[in-house]
């Protein structure tokens, strides 16, 4: 199995998994709960992207995420750049992981490894000419809303993983 050293030690199902692309998911078997202690050993550096049930991880220049895909069952697996057919509507040099529609808007969601603090400096460097208005919701500085109907900007961070969503 091509999984992390250290996880090796648990017992693993591999599971096919097709939604972006192609890619091998591993149910935990046994143990049947993480242990969080040995995660912490193995991985200190990523002791803080632990979310309640979710958990990213750089291992070896890859992306992984372990997460609770429901009550008691754990997943790992690779983290997938998917390729979205639509171009982003603004130019922000990051990847758009989905586009979908709400409530009549269109909602595009990127995805960054970079901290909020250093994303919102490239952003503003970038969209400079854009920005009308910066508030803040539930973080500082976390709401943006742009000039010309060009929409809003949330920024949402999670340990060193920031999400950014575009509504428009």
């Amino acid at each position: 199995m091509d999984i992390p050293a250290g996880f090796e030690q648990w017992q693993w199902q591999p599971l096919e998994v097709r939604v972006f692309a192609a890619t091998t998911a591993y149910r935990l078997i046994e143990p049947q709960q993480p242990d969080w202690t040995l995660l912490q050993r193995w991985y200190p550096q990523c002791t803080e992207q632990k979310l309640s049930n979710f958990w990213l991880c750089e291992i070896a220049g890859r992306r992984w995420t372990f997460l609770e895909y429901s009550s008691g069952q754990w997943v790992l697996m690779p983290v997938v750049n998917p390729v979205v057919e639509r171009d982003s509507p603004l130019p922000m040099g990051l990847d758009l992981l989905s586009v979908s529609e709400s409530n009549g808007s269109e909602v595009y969601l990127y995805f960054s490894n970079k901290p909020m603090p250093r994303l919102q400096r490239q952003l503003r460097f970038r969209l400079a000419q854009r920005i009308a208005e910066i508030k803040t919701l539930e973080q500082e500085d976390d709401l943006w809303l742009l000039k010309d109907n060009d929409g809003r900007l949330v920024f949402s961070q999670h340990g060193d993983w920031t999400f950014v969503t575009l509504l428009r």
